[in-house]
This record gives C-alpha cells, sequence and structure tokens, in this order.
C-alpha cells in the first residue's frame, strides 16, 4: 500500500511541475557576442548590459552594432556610483549613463579622428562634434 501511494505522488509531483513556469525575471543579461563574426568571451557584465540597453532603444542604428569592447568609465576616482560605460563598436562609439540608465552620446566612428590613452585616462578626438559631444567632457577615468 506504502509504495502503491508513494508511486501515485511520484506520477502527481512529476505532471505538476511541468505546470511552472521559470521565472520571467532575468538573473543576468544575455551574453554579448562581439564583432561581426559575433564570437564570445567570457561573460563580461558591462558588455551585456549595454548590448541589452542598446536593443532596447527606439533606435535602429543602435540596435544590432557589434561591440569590440566596452570600459566601465568614472568621472570622479571617489565616486564610483557614478558609472558609466563606454562602448567601442564597429559602427558607433556609445557612452551610457549606468545610475540614470540612459544614452549620454553616439556618434559613428567614422567621425573618430584619434584616441590619446594615458594612465587611468582615455581622450577621444571627433570631426565636427555635435553639441552633445562637445558638452560632455572626453576624458575621463578608467577602470
Amino acid at each position: 500500500m506504502d509504495a502503491a501511494s508513494k508511486t501515485a505522488e511520484g506520477i502527481k509531483n512529476t505532471a505538476t511541475v511541468l505546470d511552472q513556469k521559470p521565472s520571467e525575471y532575468r538573473s543576468r543579461y544575455p551574453r554579448a557576442f562581439y564583432g561581426k563574426e559575433k564570437f564570445y568571451r567570457p561573460y563580461i557584465p558591462s558588455d551585456a548590459e549595454i548590448l541589452w540597453q542598446l536593443y532596447h532603444l527606439d533606435l535602429d542604428d543602435l540596435k544590432h552594432i557589434s561591440l569590440l569592447s566596452s570600459f566601465d568609465i568614472f568621472p570622479e576616482e571617489t565616486q564610483k556610483e557614478d558609472c558609466y560605460i563606454l562602448a567601442l563598436a564597429y559602427e558607433r562609439i556609445v557612452f551610457w549613463s549606468v545610475r540614470k540608465n540612459t544614452l549620454v552620446w553616439d556618434f559613428p566612428t567614422e567621425a573618430l579622428t584619434d584616441i590619446s590613452i594615458r594612465p587611468n585616462l582615455l581622450q577621444l578626438l571627433v570631426k565636427r562634434p555635435n553639441e552633445i559631444v562637445q558638452v560632455s567632457v572626453l576624458v575621463y577615468y578608467l577602470n
């Protein structure tokens, strides 16, 4: 009797486990794929986040960029909560505010004329900067 009862209970549990839906909330952003070839690297949270956020913007030229790399940027070394992501892609260079969850600026890579890299500093020089990029300070602390 006990064996039949446990068998029936097991069958019932097996049938009802398929009724449960997986969680609708992600525990992390989907993995980023890189370059036009869409190769993958070990999971990098900031790369995954920027691609996810750009995909869900209503801007077609940012939806399917070919990410090469991204950098965590801090305008002031002491304020780590005020973080930005600088994303370098074949098509565009994107500057994203993590705290505000908004696009700060972006421009096509053809507009880039020079990059200066010094210890903890990165400077981007662009042809004919638009007002958004001019207002933004282009030198930040790299993490």
